[in-house]
């Protein structure tokens, strides 16, 4: 078959064909068509259909589309899929570097171990007043140090569960202390990439369309 007449070799020919026109395609063998099921026939003009005309919008379902945004300014280190990906709720999107939340996780660990100190303090307060060692005032005062510094934590600890940690991720935050930048952006439910607006190394403003699912 000379070249000039196959859509295998010559691509980018078939969007320049007039109706009624076309190019050949090379089938491996005579019956590979049988096999598919494929079936030829001349193009052939059709009456629209009886009944009343109707301007229309097709738009995604708004209870199952997400669009993803990152909470904070950052860069974008790696997208992970494309446009047509089929996602599970949960598989990572993209990773972006944000100085936020290096900070952030330094807080978190310094107001952890701050807990940790005062509810060492309580516990010592707690057993020297049950021998009658200490007074109830600095029960009380160690009792209230240790409330508050649990409090801030816990503070710290949702602010990065909003910003899409696991929980998992705060378990090894607190078990390896590395406070690194770079954070997962996850889907938040299972669907099909339909928009993507960024690409690795693209600085991604707070609020910025990352994806659509």
């Amino acid at each position: 078959m000379p070249e000039a007449e196959d859509a295998l070799c010559r691509p980018e020919q078939i969007a320049d064909i007039k109706p009624g026109q076309g190019m050949k395609v090379r089938l491996a063998a005579l019956e590979a068509a049988a096999k598919a099921g494929i079936t030829v026939s001349p193009p052939k003009q059709v009456s629209p259909g009886q009944g009343a005309g109707f301007l229309v919008q097709a738009g995604f379902n708004r209870n199952r589309t997400a669009r993803i945004a990152p909470l904070a300014a950052g860069i974008i280190r790696e997208v992970l899929v494309q446009p047509g990906d089929e996602v599970g709720k949960g598989d990572v999107l993209a990773r972006i570097a944000m100085p936020e939340i290096a900070s952030l996780k330094a807080q978190f660990l310094t107001a952890q171990a701050r807990q940790a100190q005062a509810e060492a303090a309580y516990l010592r307060e707690k057993d020297l007043l049950t021998r009658g060692i200490t007074s109830r005032r600095e029960f009380q005062e160690a009792d209230a140090e240790f409330r508050a510094a649990a409090s801030e934590a816990a503070q710290f600890r949702q602010q990065l569960l909003n910003f899409g940690l696991s929980v998992g991720d705060i378990q090894e935050l607190l078990r390896t202390g590395a406070n690194s930048a770079v954070l997962d952006v996850r889907a938040p439910l299972a669907g099909t990439v339909v928009e993507m607006e960024t690409a690795a190394g693209e600085s991604a403003a707070q609020g910025s369309h990352l994806f659509t699912i």
